[in-house]
């Protein structure tokens, strides 16, 4: 029964091979008409198309990269509104800027002209006020960037196996045992990669 089931599967892998190598033939003679079976009108199954390709997630450095991406963005935009806080503390809104993230969005509320500021004008406080929502933003999208390095999938890119069979692995060495035959022989080998 073994030995049907073995020349089935044989048969069967053969036709395939013989199919794909008349279809070669065929778009490599330039014809482009369907065959026969399609053109009576007949049902004839879809070929496959080139198999749709498989979505991977990034590997793990990319976190790290984006992590720290994120805390530089973050840290320089708060560092700069800390360092308006402390330069110019009389500006009304002056003491929120020290707090991270919300900070310049209070102090954007609070905004107007300090009382040691005599030519104060609107502009004055326009152009304050657009610095205060720019640094909001850049400190916002910072910690976007942290909020996504967390909790980001990624994926480990498998290092390349000498053999399909089970190895040892060892600071870049890879040894695993794999089967040797011959005419005269048989046995087991090591084969490995470092």
């Amino acid at each position: 029964m073994k030995i049907v089931a073995h020349f089935t599967t044989l048969a069967l892998l053969g036709a395939a091979t013989s199919a794909h190598a008349q279809q070669a033939a065929r778009v490599a003679a330039g014809e482009t008409s369907r065959p026969p079976a399609q053109a009576a009108g007949a049902v004839v199954a879809p070929e496959i198309a080139d198999a749709p390709q498989v979505q991977h997630y990034p590997p793990p450095m990319v976190r790290l990269k984006l992590l720290g991406f994120g805390l530089l963005i973050s840290g320089a935009a708060w560092g700069a509104a800390f360092g308006s806080a402390v330069n110019w503390p009389t500006v009304p809104g002056a003491a929120q800027l020290k707090i991270p993230v919300v900070g310049p969005w209070i102090a954007l509320g609070k905004s107007g002209c300090a009382s040691d500021e005599p030519g104060c004008s609107g502009a004055t406080i326009g152009v304050r006020g657009a610095m205060y929502v720019l640094d909001g933003i850049a400190q916002v999208a910072g910690l976007a960037l942290i909020t996504e390095a967390i909790v980001m999938k990624t994926e480990s890119s498998p290092g390349k196996r000498a053999s399909a069979f089970p190895a040892l692995r060892w600071r870049g060495v890879e040894v695993s045992a794999v089967p040797v035959t011959s005419p005269t022989m048989k046995g087991i080998g090591l084969v490995g990669t470092f």
